[in-house]
């Protein structure tokens, strides 16, 4: 890997005094070393590079397609911590910085290792991998294009009487054929059933003058893609169009106040306080948004309690919704990089599929 991603790894192990990493995150494997298989742990060690520590039958993927000064892998018998130690214990380091780790391998480590602390930095490598580089953007952006493949063909899908099963397998297949290595999530709904944010498919067929909206997440080469869309079936009575209406034009907006410098926490509120203005005081139940990025890299969450600041090249998806049970639900969400002299956005799928009423 670039040795510019070695060099922020040394400068963060240095500013908490530790001389080694520890981690069983697979998006710290990918960035690191490039492996496919992110079922393993990697253990990095400043000036000596990543070493790869794995279960025997990831030993010849990894060994394939990693970029990692060593590959090893531990007995299926004794577990990893054995093979862990010894890999640790070469160097003799003070103190381990150790990342997304089990309790249970952290608590034997801690036995086993002597003279060495275990300091606990869960976000070291994630607050690493904010700011994207270059070819980090260009990834994130064929993965969201991926999902504006299976949105469009979900669009086209939608017809009175079809399932939200079949909208939802015609998107999954176009995702796949655009690039997407795997369906993360997927959200088809419609009618009442779009008020509940986070249902999903139960077979239910869309009927006339609805409305609705897929959320569908893809990975392509360990990179997210994520956004949503709403649709409108037919003529959707005044209170279920509003909703669309409203949601498009302030989810635009939202975009436009997103800056480097602001902070998480009031980029929410200013964002609520817009469907307040429009009379929706229950708006946005769930998070605004999250980082993207490899794998589970979700940092920062866009919440009312978060104090994280945006960060100047950071990728992240801002998805506000407003859901009203008897009427149905909205949300808009787009991926953007985040810029000074304005964002960059990644999705790029219709806004609202306009699906016709007719069988």
């Amino acid at each position: 890997m670039t040795p510019e991603r070695y060099a922020r790894y040394d400068r963060a192990l240095g500013a908490v005094g530790c001389d080694l990493y520890l981690s069983a995150s697979s998006a710290d494997i990918h960035y690191l070393t490039g492996s496919e298989d992110g079922n393993a742990f990697v253990i990095y060690r400043p000036g000596d590079g990543p070493t790869i520590v794995v279960r025997p039958g990831g030993y010849n993927c990894t060994g394939a397609s990693a970029r990692a000064r060593e590959v090893v892998s531990f007995s299926l018998v004794d577990g990893p911590v054995g093979e862990l130690t010894r890999q640790i214990q070469r160097g003799r380091p003070r103190r381990v910085a150790v990342g997304p780790l089990s309790g249970e391998i952290g608590q034997s480590l801690t036995a086993r290792l002597s003279g060495a602390e275990l300091v606990s930095a869960p976000r070291l490598g994630r607050d690493l991998r904010r700011i994207k580089e270059p070819e980090e953007i260009a990834a994130l952006e064929t993965a969201a294009a991926c999902v504006g493949a299976g949105v469009e063909a979900c669009f086209q899908a939608i017809r009175v009487g079809v399932s939200d099963y079949e909208a939802a397998a015609a998107a999954c297949a176009a995702a796949r054929r655009r690039g997407a290595d795997t369906i993360g999530f997927l959200q088809v709904k419609a009618g009442p059933r779009s008020a509940f944010p986070d249902a999903e498919e139960i077979g239910r067929l869309f009927e006339a003058d609805e409305i609705g909206f897929i959320d569908m997440g893809v990975r392509r080469r360990f990179y997210l893609g994520d956004y949503t869309r709403p649709f409108v079936i037919g003529e959707p009575p005044d209170q279920a169009r509003r909703l669309v209406e409203v949601v498009d034009r302030i989810e635009h907006e939202a975009l436009t106040i997103l800056r480097p410098g602001l902070r998480c926490r009031d980029f929410y509120h200013q964002v609520r306080q817009l469907f307040a203005d429009e009379g929706y005081l229950d708006a946005i139940p769930h998070h605004l948004g999250h980082g993207a990025g490899i794998g589970d890299d979700v940092v920062p969450l866009i919440l009312p309690t978060s104090d994280d600041e945006f960060l100047e090249g950071e990728v992240v998806c801002v998805e506000p919704g407003v859901y009203v049970p008897g009427v149905g639900g909205a949300r808009i969400e787009d991926t953007v990089v985040v810029r000074a002299g304005g964002n960059q956005l990644l999705s790029r799928a219709p806004r609202v599929g306009r699906c016709p009423a007719a069988r």
